[in-house]
C-alpha cells in the first residue's frame, strides 16, 4: 500500500484526514502550550504537523516504537488494548486518536481510558471509517459487510486490521455513558488516490453508481451519508458516577 506523506513521514490514514483534524484543532483555538497526547502515533506524521505549527508539549504513544521517526517528543510504548490510562498516569488538554478505535477489542474501554486521561474541559478527537456512507451501505447490501472490513479477520493481504465496526448511534451511546459531550462530527471526502489498483478503482466506480440508484431508499440519517471517515470532536465536561463517588 502506498501512503501519503508529511515532511517525509508516512501518514497511515485516509487522505485529507490529518489536514481536516488540524483544521478542527485550529478552530478550537487550542493553546500552543497545551498538553497533547497522540494515541497510535505511527511514524509521527501528525505529531510533526503539530510541532511545525508551534505546539511544544506533545506525548506520543504506540505499541511499536520502530516506526516512530521523531526525537523531540515524549514517547511511551503502550498497548491501547489495555487500560492504558493506568500506564500513562497523566492528564492532558487534548487527546488525539486517529484511525485507532476500529482496531481495538473494546472501543468502550478505549474511550473510558481516554476520559480518565483528560483534564476537565479537555478535548478528545477520534476518527474512524464511516460505515454509514453511500458506498458502505451499498457494499453491505451486496456482500454483507461495510467498507474496510472485507477481509480484516481472514488474513487477506488487503486487510485493514479492522475488527470493531463503529456505528454512529452506538458511539454516541458510549459517549453518553461516559459523560462525554459530542461537540461536532466532521468527515473527510473520498479520494481515488486511496485505491491502489485499477480493479479497486473500477469497483469503486461501480459501487458509486449503485449508491446513486439506491440513494432514494437511504432515507434515514442522511447527514451521515457523506465522507469516508467520521471525525468526532468530544469534550470532557462532566465526571462519571465512579469519579464523583471517589470525591
Amino acid at each position: 500500500m502506498t501512503y501519503q506523506k508529511y515532511n517525509g513521514l508516512e501518514i497511515y490514514s485516509a487522505k485529507g484526514l490529518h489536514p481536516k483534524v488540524f483544521e478542527a484543532i485550529t478552530k478550537l483555538k487550542i493553546k500552543k502550550d497545551s498538553s497533547i497526547l497522540i494515541l497510535g502515533s505511527g511514524s509521527g506524521s501528525f505529531d510533526k504537523r503539530l510541532i511545525d505549527n508551534g505546539y511544544n508539549n506533545i506525548t506520543s504513544c504506540d505499541i511499536n516504537k520502530d516506526n516512530y521517526k521523531l526525537t523531540n517528543t515524549n514517547f511511551i510504548k503502550v498497548n491501547l488494548d489495555t487500560q492504558f490510562d493506568k500506564e500513562i498516569k497523566a492528564k492532558y488538554d487534548l487527546i488525539i486518536g486517529l484511525e485507532i478505535i476500529e482496531h481495538l477489542n473494546s472501543p468502550f474501554d478505549f474511550l473510558r481510558s481516554c476520559k480518565n486521561l483528560l483534564n476537565k474541559n479537555g478535548i478528545l478527537i477520534v476518527s474512524t471509517p464511516n460505515l454509514h456512507s453511500y458506498n458502505s451501505r451499498a457494499l453491505f447490501l451486496l456482500k454483507g459487510y461495510p467498507q474496510t472490513f472485507s477481509d480484516s479477520t481472514s488474513g487477506g493481504k488487503d486487510g485493514h486490521g479492522h475488527i470493531s465496526p463503529i456505528l454512529d448511534r452506538i458511539f454516541r451511546y458510549y459517549l453518553k455513558k461516559l459523560n462525554l459531550e459530542l461537540i461536532e462530527r466532521l468527515h473527510t471526502a473520498w479520494y481515488l488516490v486511496n485505491l491502489n489498483t485499477t480493479r479497486e478503482k473500477v469497483g469503486y466506480i461501480i459501487l458509486s453508481f449503485l449508491s446513486i440508484i439506491l440513494f432514494p431508499f437511504m432515507m434515514f440519517n442522511r447527514k451521515l451519508l457523506s465522507g469516508t471517515v467520521s471525525i468526532y470532536v468530544i469534550k470532557n465536561t462532566k465526571k462519571t458516577k465512579g469519579e464523583e463517588d471517589k470525591e
